[in-house]
């Protein structure tokens, strides 16, 4: 919803894949992106509680990509 409300998206790609150490969650849009100088990461600090990281791609009139890696516990 943030990709549409405030980035004027109007595409947006969910994806889930595995490897054989993570969970790879990518969501991708074709919105006006965002500047590159350091945003509020609202709820991102959160994906470490997990032990995961994430990746941000983000550019001006290019769209935003957020990329989280879970590792899988086995």
């Amino acid at each position: 919803s943030n990709s549409v409300r405030h980035g004027g998206a109007t595409s947006v790609s969910i994806a889930f894949n595995a490897d054989d150490k993570n969970i790879i969650l990518t969501i991708k849009d074709d919105g006006k992106g965002v500047s590159t100088s350091p945003i509020p990461e609202a709820g991102l600090h959160k994906f470490s509680e997990y032990g995961a990281s994430y990746s941000f791609d983000r550019a001006v009139e290019q769209g935003a990509k957020l990329t989280v890696l879970l590792p899988i516990i086995p």
